[in-house]
């Protein structure tokens, strides 16, 4: 994970925020921030206005079970601080808030995809080179052959999108990380389709219009077409 020099005090500002979140997880930060890191039309302050009925019990964040209402409270009662840094533009808020999240994810040791460890690096890639003492395998000699073997037909099978394979084990444990991670990298009418597929495999709209009072699912909502209230 690299940040690029023009990103440094962006991703300083992440990392004491990540900082004070202790205990927090990432998929618990981003149900409540996805809606602002995805809509780029959205304001830090609908996300205050947010912060404040999330507190009040609005949704029912602070009653999950488990330790999901804690790790909320801290991220409700820390998030007010940034948003209310005017030095900070709508887009470079959603810059540290988007490195907070990828920080949150290495301090869980869930980022199993960073070959780069938790250290975030602005310098040139390591290259990495075999053992002196590894041997690499040698080619069999090539035999000739009486007559070429024949080539068997092959069935060409179109491959399927990405975001597909994401969403095959989706379900309510786990679907706002990957809502937010998708909807984020996606736009036009393929996150439109996203949006409708999820829907699709969550039970339905009317399933889903039932728990729309989470952030995420109203994100997922409007990507889809849909009216979130």
């Amino acid at each position: 994970m690299r940040a690029s020099q023009s990103q440094l005090p962006f991703v300083e500002r992440a990392q004491k925020l990540a900082g004070e979140l202790k205990g927090v997880e990432r998929n618990v930060f981003l149900s409540i921030v996805a809606d602002f890191l995805t809509d780029p039309r959205s304001e830090p302050a609908r996300l205050s206005k947010m912060l404040d009925l999330l507190g009040k019990g609005s949704g029912n964040h602070l009653k999950r079970s488990g330790s999901f209402g804690e790790q909320a409270r801290a991220v409700i009662r820390e998030l007010p601080a940034i948003l209310a840094d005017k030095d900070l533009s709508p887009a470079e808020l959603r810059i540290v808030l988007g490195w907070t999240a990828r920080l949150l994810l290495v301090r869980s040791g869930k980022s199993k995809g960073d070959n780069e460890g938790s250290q975030i690096k602005t310098g040139s890639p390591v290259s990495h080179r075999a053992p002196a003492n590894e041997q690499r395998p040698t080619k069999p000699s090539p035999r000739p052959s009486p007559r070429p073997a024949p080539i068997p037909a092959v069935s060409v099978v179109p491959e399927q999108p990405k975001w597909e394979t994401r969403i095959r084990g989706i379900g309510w444990g786990n679907a706002a990380d990957i809502v937010a991670d998708l909807l984020s990298k996606h736009q036009g009418d393929t996150r439109r389709e996203i949006a409708k597929t999820i829907i699709e495999r969550m039970g339905g709209r009317r399933e889903v219009r039932r728990r729309r009072d989470l952030p995420w699912v109203q994100t997922l909502l409007e990507a889809a077409g849909e009216q979130g209230g």
